[in-house]
C-alpha cells in the first residue's frame, strides 16, 4: 500500500543533520538507543541507524509493517546500517498505559492544550486555528493490549534519543508523555505542523525547553513555522 492508502503523511525532511549535531556535541552517544514515536514506513529508523545508533520504532497502523520491513531490510542488504547497530520497528501504540491512565484520571495537562487554538504554516503564511476537526479524526491516543516497549526488549526510560513528527493536535500529549517518562538527560526530536498557541506557558507547566539544534555554529533550526522541515531539541528543566 501506498501512503496515500494507508493515510500515512510521513516526515519528508533530512532528520540526520540534527541528529549528527547531537551525537557530535556529545549531547547522544553514537552507539545509543534512538527510538522514532510514530515509525511510518521505517525510513527515519534507517537513517538513525545509519549513523551508528541503535534505532528502533513503535507504528499502530499495521498497514504499513510491510513498508518498514522493505525499508530495513533494503537498508542492511545496501549497507546503509552498519552491521553493529539495531533496526526495529514494532506494532502498537508509543503511548504507556500508564499516560493514558493519567488521562483518564484527569491527571494529565495537555488535553487542556489540545481544546486551544493552534498556530500552522500553510505556504508562506501562519494562521491561527482550532483544529478540532484533526481531534475527531486522526487524534485517539490510546495504548496496545501488547506492550510494544516488551516486544522491543527495553524500557520507555532506556531511551537517549527520541524522534516524533506530530500532526499538531498531538504535540501536547507527545510532549508530556516525554516529561513523565523520558530519562532526565534524554532528548526529543519533534518536527510538528502546528503548535498551540500557549506553547510557552505549556512548557513551563510541563518543565520542558524548546531549543534549536546548532552545528558547527550553525542554527539548524528556524522559527517554528517558517520552514517545515525545522526539526527543534526538546529536553527537561534543569
Amino acid at each position: 500500500m501506498t501512503g496515500e492508502e494507508t493515510g500515512f503523511h510521513p516526515y519528508r525532511g533530512n532528520i540526520k543533520p540534527f541528529i549528527s549535531a547531537l551525537i557530535e556535541s556529545g549531547e547522544v552517544s553514537p552507539t545509543g538507543r534512538f527510538l522514532d514515536l510514530g515509525a511510518g514506513d521505517g525510513k527515519i529508523v534507517v537513517d538513525a541507524g545509519s549513523l551508528g545508533l541503535n534505532s528502533y520504532g513503535i507504528e499502530i497502523n499495521p498497514n504499513l509493517a510491510q513498508q518498514w520491513e522493505e525499508n530495513i531490510r533494503s537498508g542492511r542488504e545496501h549497507g546503509k546500517t552498519p552491521d553493529n547497530s539495531r533496526c526495529q520497528v514494532v506494532l502498537g501504540s508509543y503511548y504507556p498505559k500508564e499516560y493514558i491512565f493519567l488521562r483518564e484520571q484527569g491527571r494529565t495537562i495537555a488535553p487542556r492544550y489540545e481544546d486551544g487554538l493552534f498556530y500552522r504554516s500553510y505556504g508562506s503564511e501562519t494562521v491561527c486555528c482550532d483544529l478540532g476537526d484533526e481531534r475527531d479524526r486522526v487524534f485517539h491516543p490510546v495504548s496496545s493490549d501488547q506492550d510494544p516497549f516488551k516486544a522491543l526488549g527495553f524500557h520507555i526510560e532506556d531511551v537517549d534519543l527520541f524522534f516524533n513528527y506530530s500532526w499538531g493536535i498531538e504535540l501536547p500529549s507527545v510532549l508530556e508523555m516525554f516529561s513523565i517518562f523520558g530519562r532526565r538527560d534524554s532528548v526529543l526530536l519533534n518536527n510538528s505542523a502546528g503548535y498551540p498557541v500557549e506553547h510557552k506557558k505549556m512548557l513551563v507547566e510541563m518543565g520542558l525547553v524548546m531549543e534549536p539544534i546548532l552545528f558547527k555554529g550553525r542554527q539548524l533550526t528556524s522559527t517554528f513555522w517558517e520552514n517545515s522541515d525545522s526539526v527543534w531539541r526538546y529536553r527537561k528543566r534543569l
